[in-house]
């Protein structure tokens, strides 16, 4: 008799042999050998049927037992969350992508969507902020604190919390080590000490306080939230470019650009951008259904995976400046993948590829810039892009010292800057400044509103004191020293060096002898320049 010889495999255990249906008690051992006694007994029973027919009984049983393992096992996993419906991507509708171009509409992103104040100093535009509201419950919270820790009220009044802040601001744009520095004999800054002592200053900043926290409360913000609230109705007051990107560290993508769109008062007259983090094909459509609001951003390749676009294999074959573009059918919205120095991918249901421009690209082979074509979509995106890095630039440039024991400390500080900004940018956008405009005031904006915050200095009436007029002669004393003699390396040097008329004369400090009116623009020394005597020349030599 012929004999058969079977592969064995090896299988896991039919659904009641499973080790979450054994009985209590019952090992792996007895119930292997439970399985090889039924196993031999009915083995006994069917000695009389056919191979053939034993093999395939065994089949059918083994694949009867698989089947049942994995509707089981599927039907776990789908409780517990672990598997998503395999049919769900199988029954959705697949986006549809043919050739062509979309119209650029007309919508201007850039914050018309409230009236713009003209006339208004840069003191409103602060204040709008800083209410007397806001800080009157700062001065309020901070003496109830200090009463709780200390037994004693700090008696801090609004103008001298205006004056703390100002100073604060200060410390932003004049930046020592350490807070001591300012009073400190050999680095002192008259601005800050003439205004407030080391002390009292320490004594504010260490009892700031904005909330009572002695309610129950879960708010991991409860110690700053009256201030934070404050501050976000202000913000949402305002309309300006709206950069979703100050979300990138919530991570919730999608949702979190839909959930900040509703803010957006008149949408139908708005755009945002963003980049690829958030930019999804479903995202565009939503905000264009959901709220009539265009938008344009990058866009990964994994996440367009059925637009029949080139390659970038194909791409690194074309000159600089290709472009391909497809639509969503009966969606107006546009892909365009362009090749700049790589290839790179926008979406947009607000412009698409017409009009071209033109705009010069640096060429390694030749050394020469060539003009290059650039699709509108990505004109617009380069346009209204990058808000971000230019808020992080403005508010690294004067950011006032942060560093404290107290987490609500930093919270406020980042605050603090950040209504600065947003301040300064609504007054550059009312008053039409230019970018070199808004990247030279940032500082004098600032100064503005320290000036106005300080004490102003009272003059005194009747005869001044014997304290005034020493004084007033160590002033005249002082302006009546010489300038100091310049390095070697700066009065040798070649370039830079040219005779300046002053109307006050002065001795040469170089023959000490003649009066002369001629000073070096560089050196900031007077130097004889005449007919008899020519210092000047000999000086720089």
């Amino acid at each position: 008799m012929r004999k058969t010889r079977l592969k064995a495999t090896r299988k896991s255990l039919p659904t009641k042999y499973n080790k979450s249906n054994r009985p209590q008690g019952t090992s792996s051992t007895a119930s292997r050998c439970t399985t090889n006694e039924q196993t031999t007994m009915e083995s006994d029973d069917d000695s009389n049927s056919s191979p053939s027919s034993e093999l395939d009984s065994s089949v059918d049983n083994d694949d009867s037992d698989t089947s049942e393992i994995e509707s089981t096992e599927e039907e776990s996993l789908k409780k517990t969350g672990q598997v998503r419906d395999r049919n769900k991507k199988k029954n959705e509708p697949k986006d549809v992508w043919i050739d062509g171009d979309i119209t650029v509409k007309d919508r201007e992103p850039h914050g018309d969507l409230t009236d713009q104040e003209e006339g208004l100093s840069e003191i409103e535009y602060c204040e709008f902020f800083f209410d007397e509201s806001i800080l009157q419950l700062i001065t309020d919270e901070t003496n109830t604190y200090s009463l709780k820790r200390d037994g004693i009220s700090l008696n801090l009044s609004v103008a001298e919390l205006k004056i703390f802040l100002a100073l604060w601001i200060y410390m932003g744009i004049c930046k020592l080590p350490s807070y001591h520095d300012y009073w400190h004999r050999d680095t002192r800054v008259p601005l800050v000490e003439d205004n407030m002592t080391r002390k009292r200053f320490i004594q504010i900043r260490s009892r700031l306080y904005f909330n009572d926290t002695d309610t129950e409360s879960n708010d991991p913000l409860l110690w700053i939230r009256p201030f934070l609230d404050h501050i976000i109705s202000k913000f949402k007051n305002t309309g300006g470019e709206f950069s979703p990107e100050l979300c990138s560290l919530l991570g919730f993508g999608g949702r979190v650009v839909s959930y900040l769109c509703r803010a957006i008062k008149e949408p139908t007259q708005a755009a945002v951008s963003f980049d690829n983090f958030f930019t999804s094909v479903p995202l565009v459509v939503h905000l264009k259904e959901e709220f009539g609001l265009l938008s344009v951003g990058t866009i990964r390749k994994d996440r367009i995976k059925g637009c029949p676009l080139l390659s970038d294999k194909e791409f690194t074959k074309l000159p600089r400046g290709s472009y391909d573009s497809k639509v969503l059918k009966d969606q107006e919205i546009v892909v365009v993948k362009w090749k700049d120095n790589k290839p790179v991918t926008l979406i947009s249901s607000w412009c698409g590829v017409e009009p071209i421009t033109l705009v010069k690209r640096w060429q390694k082979a030749d050394h020469h810039y060539h003009d290059v074509p650039r699709p509108k979509i990505v004109e617009v995106y380069n346009g209204h892009m990058g808000g971000v890095d230019v808020f992080d630039m403005q508010c690294e440039l004067y950011r006032p010292p942060s560093r404290a024991k107290r987490w609500p400390i930093p919270i406020f500080a980042f605050l603090l800057n950040l209504v600065l900004v947003n301040s300064y940018k609504l007054f550059c956008r009312d008053n039409q400044y230019t970018d070199q405009q808004i990247k030279d005031g940032n500082k004098d904006f600032r100064m503005k509103l320290i000036s106005y915050w300080l004490p102003k200095p009272v003059k005194k009436r009747g005869r001044p004191s014997a304290a005034d007029v020493a004084a007033a002669a160590n002033t005249s004393q002082q302006s009546s020293k010489k300038s100091p003699m310049p390095p070697t390396y700066i009065r040798v040097s070649e370039n830079g060096h040219w005779p300046v008329h002053r109307s006050k004369r002065g001795r040469c400090r170089l023959c000490h002898n003649g009066y002369t009116t001629f000073m070096c623009e560089k050196c900031k020394v007077l130097l004889c320049l005449n007919q008899n005597r020519l210092c000047f020349t000999q000086f720089h030599k």
